[in-house]
């Protein structure tokens, strides 16, 4: 297999204050308050130093200025130099929701090629703070990550290791393949103390001091059909992260397409599923204007979470499983509760 380029050309990106929308998700700051917190950092002292309240980014998927974001990891990134904080906050995202609206428009796409062409033009509504960009070289796909050339150096590490080792996880996630792994990742910046963390994080040959940060796979992978190919919810999710990034849709979802965008992210996880106002974030719209375009569809929030668990419930139990362990799955703690509320279901 031969060596990818060592300079690329692709198409370079704009500056990167011109390429960001005026807002953007707080998913990483989120995170990193998260994991600030845990270890008693004055995480208050930033937020008010930022201008935001800590109700403004409760959930993964509100909006705030970029420069907010960059103001409060700049404060995180100086009170320990010697942790990797970006491999930490990335931890935090193994599940495909937690990325947004932006994982499930790559998860319904056809093929890793559509998922990864989606993912480069519409980045910034999964609330990534760095300038991506995508082409093939032979054997290789390579994706390179631009930071703007201010930002303090802690905060673009930060950001690379947290955006490196969160797009890892998504395609695990989204392709259903624990043992994707990248090629070689390189890095635009010299090896930090820490650069043990890494290789642990990765599992692939990592390279320091490197031109530009890239990530380089190989292009077998693009031919792949996505698990969870879905015309109708790949068509609502684009809609919705058109929306975050100012973009004009190209057609207004109709209220199936919402219904099943709905079920995609609720099927996730239905041992922590979404509220209604959570989903409504998600799409990128109100919870009014959800609700309207659920009953459009003939359905409602409510039916289609007790559908979902039903359906998945009957799954479960015809394959065996004991009753205790198939109310966790749906979301139950109390066996019994789940007994009641599935005679409900199947007796109504």
């Amino acid at each position: 297999m031969r060596e990818p380029a060592a300079d690329p050309t692709v198409v370079a990106p704009a500056s990167f204050g011109s390429t960001l929308p005026d807002q953007i998700p707080a998913i990483v700051v989120a995170h990193l308050v998260e994991v600030a917190d845990a270890r008693g950092w004055p995480v208050d002292d930033w937020l008010t130093a930022a201008g935001v309240r800590r109700s403004e980014i409760a959930d993964a998927t509100d909006l705030i200025e970029p420069a907010q974001a960059v103001s409060i990891i700049t404060a995180a990134t100086a009170v320990d130099p010697t942790l990797p904080l970006g491999f930490e906050v990335g931890e935090l995202r193994p599940r495909i929701y937690s990325f947004g609206m932006l994982a499930i428009a790559i998860a319904t796409a056809d093929t890793a090629r559509d998922a990864l062409a989606v993912a480069m033009s519409l980045q910034h509504s999964g609330g990534i703070l760095l300038d991506l960009s995508a082409h093939e070289d032979g054997d290789h796909v390579i994706i390179t990550a631009r930071h703007h050339p201010e930002l303090p150096h802690r905060v673009a590490v930060f950001l690379s290791e947290e955006y490196v080792f969160s797009a890892v996880c998504l395609v695990r996630s989204v392709l259903r393949d624990n043992s994707f792994a990248l090629t070689r990742a390189e890095f635009g910046y010299p090896a930090p103390v820490y650069a043990d963390a890494y290789a642990e994080h990765l599992d692939c040959e990592i390279r320091f001091d490197a031109p530009v940060t890239r990530l380089i796979a190989s292009a077998e992978i693009l031919h792949s059909p996505m698990p969870g190919r879905d015309p109708s919810v790949h068509a609502a999710a684009v809609a919705a992260c058109r929306r975050v990034v100012g973009e004009k849709s190209t057609g207004e979802p109709s209220g199936d397409d919402y219904r099943r965008a709905v079920e995609e992210l609720l099927q996730r996880d239905l041992t922590r599923p979404l509220t209604m106002t959570g989903l409504a974030r998600q799409l990128g719209i109100s919870e009014r204007t959800l609700r309207r375009r659920l009953d459009e569809s003939g359905e409602s929030f409510r039916s289609i979470f007790t559908r979902l668990r039903r359906d998945r419930a009957t799954q479960l139990l015809a394959a065996g499983l004991a009753m205790r362990d198939v109310a966790a799955e749906v979301g139950f703690h109390d066996p019994r509760e789940f007994r009641r509320a599935y005679r409900r279901w199947t007796d109504g």
